[in-house]
């Protein structure tokens, strides 16, 4: 589970990173 968290709060860095 806690890798889910993980990815998804990767996930969410990149997208902020890319706007």
């Amino acid at each position: 589970m806690k890798y889910f968290v993980a990815a998804f709060l990767l996930i969410v860095a990149v997208a902020q990173l890319s706007s």
